[in-house]
Parts: C-alpha cells; structure tokens; sequence
C-alpha cells in the first residue's frame, strides 16, 4: 500500500458539520488514477477545512478557486496565522 503524510491546512473552526463529507467528495484525482496520493490529500484536507471554517454545511461547499487558495495561503511561511475562510 501508499502511504502520505500531509499538515492540515489550518484555518479557524466555525463548524464540523459537513466537512468530512468534502474531504471525501474532493474531486481531486489520486492514486486510483495513476496519480500521487500526497496532492489529492492535501487538496481533500483544504475542502474539509473550508467547509468547517464556514457556519452552514449547507451553503458552504468549497469551490475549485477557494480550495487552491487555502492551500497556496498554507503553504506560505506564515500559514500559522491564516484567518478563517468567510
């Protein structure tokens, strides 16, 4: 088996609700199509955590733009002091 490790994108938590259900419908490709399995966690852990940044899992489905945007802010030097998603 693959194993990756990756940091969780950090970000303030509003609310839980819903953001497992991001991280697992991230529609990012992984290793099941032939692609590394560190990227498609980093970018199902940056749809989690948007999604649990926000107060309704109803409305706050993350799109493409705002996923990559968390991941280019946590991956910045000063990622320890990102505010949370609105």
């Amino acid at each position: 088996g693959t194993r990756a490790e990756a940091p969780p994108a950090p970000v303030e938590v509003v609310h839980g609700l819903g953001a497992g259900d991001a991280f697992g419908g991230s529609p990012r490709p992984g290793p099941l199509s032939g692609r590394d399995l560190e990227p498609a966690m980093r970018h199902a852990d940056a749809a989690g955590a948007v999604v649990a940044s926000r107060p309704a899992c109803s409305s706050a489905t993350p799109t493409e733009p705002e996923v990559a945007d968390l991941l280019a802010r946590a991956a910045s030097p000063d990622a320890a002091g990102l505010p949370s998603q609105s």
